[in-house]
């Protein structure tokens, strides 16, 4: 079996803007963890990119934001658009995680 076998199978073409890289480059100290996100991101958004929450104001497929929940609960946010063929990365940033203040 070769490596190949184990690849998935994109439906649409993923493309990362400079300014997308740059800011993974801000949230994650470790390119391993900057990896294990993007996999999860790239495998979701390459097959399921309109289920993406829209941004108001603007055509559904022009740009829509998608949030990965982190082990300290905190989130990754990415902004993107899309067409049938490809899903261009625009940018991330960080959500940290509040806890719920105790009344």
């Amino acid at each position: 079996m070769s490596a190949d076998e184990h690849e998935p199978i994109y439906l649409r073409e993923i493309v990362y803007e400079p300014e997308f890289d740059e800011a993974l480059g801000l949230i994650f100290s470790s390119i391993r963890r900057a990896d294990e996100v993007l996999e999860g991101l790239t495998f979701f958004l390459s097959r399921r990119a309109e289920l993406g929450l829209a941004v108001r104001g603007l055509p559904l497929n022009h740009a829509s934001w998608l949030s990965q929940l982190l082990p300290d609960r905190s989130r990754v946010r990415v902004l993107y658009e899309y067409t049938n063929d490809e899903v261009v990365m625009l940018d991330a940033w960080l959500v940290p995680f509040v806890p719920e203040r105790e009344v």
